[in-house]
């Protein structure tokens, strides 16, 4: 097997990474965006010792399960995975890697309980984390193309809410009216790294912090009443400077510029105070879900503290 040799083959397994795999000569294939099923030629792009990455060449036959990505920037983007097979399969493909995980890896054979559905698919996502870049010299925001730091301007992700894509949209020509410039990692030079948003579920309170390289504070400090007045939603604005040549997102320390350091919410029925720092599940239904489902399992009497640790 070689670069650029093309074969005809079918998909037989899937990765959690949402790569199909199919075997050629004995020798296990990963293809992405291909779902169980799928008859089709592919091009070999890359040969190791004991495995080769290929890419579609043809689809001859479609699986039953495959469907038309619902983003029109799925096949770019690095996000999302499972936008090419309808969510049954998906969250059949997801108990299969569970089930593999114990049974296959680790010679275990426990008893499995059903994978419980999310009720929505689209929308639940109560943070989100954007980098920043400058396109045709304008400032732009989106996610990373699959295995780069290539942005990919888009500001309607689907698994976002939709107050986020507004914030979106008013956010990169404010600041640029504001004179921030988009951080160049390249050259480690300019200003704006990230837009981080996030959204209690229940109370609706929103925050935004600004990760820049250097101190972008004193550009921003009176326009954000014009933030404020748009979006009364917000109660927390904040900038966190990572200076450092990293992938981490996030710098050592947090500072805000108006309203309060943190927004809350409720899990469960607890009122929680949510720091741009804290740890917090992102799906919060599904979260609280899971607690529920954890607090059967452990009978408890009434007189017990529960506790996520």
């Amino acid at each position: 097997m070689t670069k650029n040799e093309i074969y005809e083959t079918e998909i037989t397994g899937m990765t959690a990474e949402g790569s199909g795999v199919c075997r050629i000569d004995g020798m296990a294939v990963f293809v992405p965006m291909t779902a169980i099923g799928d008859k089709l030629k592919v091009r070999i792009v890359k040969v190791l010792k004991s495995y080769a990455f290929g890419i579609i060449e043809e689809l001859l036959d479609g699986s039953p399960e495959r469907c038309e990505p619902d983003c029109s920037v799925f096949r770019q983007c690095g996000g999302c995975t499972f936008r090419h097979v309808n969510y049954q399969e998906e969250l059949h493909y997801k108990e299969q890697f569970v089930h593999d995980v114990f049974e296959r890896i680790g010679g275990l054979h426990p008893e499995f309980a059903p994978i419980l559905a999310c009720e929505e698919r689209d929308g639940y996502r109560n943070k989100a984390q954007y980098p920043v870049a400058e396109v045709n010299g304008h400032l732009v925001c989106g996610f990373y193309a699959r295995h780069s730091h290539r942005v990919i301007p888009f500001t309607k992700c689907r698994l976002q809410p939709e107050i986020f894509t507004q914030m979106l949209e008013f956010l990169l020509p404010w600041l640029e009216s504001c004179g921030i410039i988009a951080y160049d990692e390249k050259n480690h030079s300019g200003e704006l790294r990230h837009i981080y948003l996030r959204r209690g579920f229940h109370s609706g309170e929103i925050m935004l912090c600004l990760i820049s390289r250097i101190s972008i504070r004193k550009k921003l400090q009176k326009h954000i009443p014009e933030l404020l007045q748009k979006f009364p939603q917000i109660v927390s604005v904040s900038e966190s400077i990572n200076p450092d040549k990293t992938n981490v997102i996030m710098g050592k320390s947090v500072s805000v510029l108006m309203g309060q350091n943190h927004i809350t919410d409720t899990m469960c029925n607890c009122r929680i105070a949510i720091s741009p720092q804290s740890f917090y599940q992102v799906n919060t239904k599904q979260a609280e879900k899971m607690y529920m489902i954890a607090k059967k399992y452990a009978q408890l009497s009434g007189t017990e503290t529960l506790l996520d640790l």
